[in-house]
């Protein structure tokens, strides 16, 4: 896969939270009269066609300078990818439902290999990863001894603001996988560490 020149960028974002309807009751000529007072809500999420929020994602990365380019085969997905702290770079995967439901799931494979060996330490570093970091999940791929992640990402109604939210939590995710690296590569080196028969012997 061609690898992807990227520029980290983000942008700080705060969530908007609105408060419900409240009841408040005036006494009108003796009377006690029930009212709704009405007081802002959340943006309802509309519903939006999946080619207009990949465009506007589309839109958003090219104007960061972002790199991406349309999954061939998942016409819904967007694949980019971000250079780690380690070397090198992780490739992303985010996948908009073909019927928009205000989501969508940002998915990050082969973090790293590892052999039979280990694969009781990796899933117990899996399970430390998952109870560290509650909004991304770390998996094994059994078939090919790789370990790779996901996150659920609830999106805005709003088309204009499609573009950051999925950056936000792209480099959100891009930087949790940063630090879990260093947990997974302990796990995977764990068949390296026990002494060789011949050492020590001269």
């Amino acid at each position: 896969m061609e690898e992807f020149p990227i520029r980290q960028k983000t942008k700080s974002r705060s969530a908007q939270e609105g408060t419900q309807g409240t009841k408040s009751e005036n006494k009108v000529s003796g009377k006690t009269k029930t009212r709704l007072k009405t007081k802002p809500t959340p943006k309802s999420r509309s519903v939006l066609p999946l080619n207009t929020v990949l465009d506007a994602v589309g839109r958003y990365f090219k104007r960061e300078h972002f790199h991406y380019k349309r999954d061939k085969e998942e016409k819904s997905a967007l694949i980019t990818a971000i250079d780690t702290a380690y070397g090198g770079s992780v490739v992303y995967n985010i996948f908009f439902m073909e019927a928009y439901d205000s989501s969508c799931e940002i998915r990050a494979y082969n973090l790293i290999t590892y052999t039979d060996a280990v694969e009781t330490e990796m899933y117990q570093a899996c399970s430390c990863l998952n109870a560290t970091y509650r909004w991304a999940k770390f998996y094994l791929n059994e078939a090919n001894h790789t370990v790779w992640a996901e996150c659920d990402v609830a999106l805005p109604g709003e088309e204009d603001e499609l573009g950051e939210t999925v950056m936000h939590y792209l480099m959100l995710m891009a930087n949790i996988i940063d630090e879990a690296r260093k947990v997974l590569v302990s796990a995977a080196r764990e068949d390296d560490t026990e002494e060789s028969p011949a050492a020590g012997r001269k």
